[in-house]
């Protein structure tokens, strides 16, 4: 009786090391440096350094329009397949009820660095699916159309973004990019963003983008309002991130 005592007091301390062990390890990490999982958020100090000892595609990624390099261009894309099969879909035991269906995501972006305070990006998106679903089949439309200005300050960075955009905090569980189906999930709004060497402080207004089957209809028009603040802490001794949020909706 008393060691169970003993370990429902050491439970709750338990709990909490594991947490922050599984927020370590949940933090998605791009295939390199230059990548991210929000190709708004493409690293341009990253193809400036390594843009000469890469092969011809990846010259795509920094285009110098001006002979001072403070004016530059990008380009990329995504192409993403994948064949899923379904088994007693219908919760039946009939064969005939199994199917697979093959879909695919194509993605296209731009971004156009005017100088060191300035930027646009744009991206298209294309979702194919063997049938009419939301947001996995979809013709052609505009996923991200932002503009975002930088006010780089003593010890702060601040930000204003402002436009059709992505949103993910965290680890996705609350706001996240909708990664597993073909059409990725946007917002029209802004968003302002502080961020420090321990702290980042994200506050937005946004209405989320409706996915349509037919080309250049999605809207947010009828969309539910969605405003709230981000903070993330970095904890020491590499115990990992601290989030706490608000969030609103209407």
């Amino acid at each position: 009786m008393n060691r169970f005592k003993i370990t429902r007091k050491l439970l709750p301390y338990f709990a909490i090391f594991f947490l922050f062990k599984i927020a370590k390890a949940q933090d998605i990490k791009p295939v390199f440096e230059g990548y991210k999982l929000m190709r708004s958020d493409e690293n341009e100090d990253f193809w400036r350094k390594n843009k000469p000892t890469r092969p011809l595609l990846y010259q795509l990624k920094l285009i110098p329009l001006n002979p001072a390099h403070s004016v530059n261009f990008t380009i990329g894309g995504q192409i993403r397949t994948r064949y899923e099969v379904f088994q007693n879909d219908t919760w039946s035991d009939n064969p005939k009820q199994d199917k697979g269906i093959y879909g695919h995501r194509l993605a296209l972006h731009t971004g156009l660095q005017l100088g060191k305070h300035l930027r646009v990006f744009g991206e298209l998106y294309h979702g194919f699916y063997g049938q009419k679903v939301f947001s996995q089949y979809e013709k052609l439309d505009l996923h991200q159309a932002l503009a975002e200005f930088t006010l780089p300050l003593e010890t702060t960075q601040l930000k204003l973004i402002a436009g059709r955009q992505e949103f993910n905090w965290g680890t996705g569980r609350i706001v996240s990019l909708r990664e597993a189906l073909n059409m990725r999930r946007s917002f029209d709004g802004a968003r302002v963003i502080s961020k420090s060497h321990k702290l980042k402080i994200e506050g937005f207004y946004a209405l989320e983008v409706i996915p349509q089957f037919d080309p250049f209809n999605n809207s947010s028009r009828h969309a539910p309002k969605f405003w709230g603040v981000n903070f993330a802490f970095a904890l020491p001794k590499k115990l990992g991130n601290l989030e706490l949020y608000y969030y609103g909706y209407q």
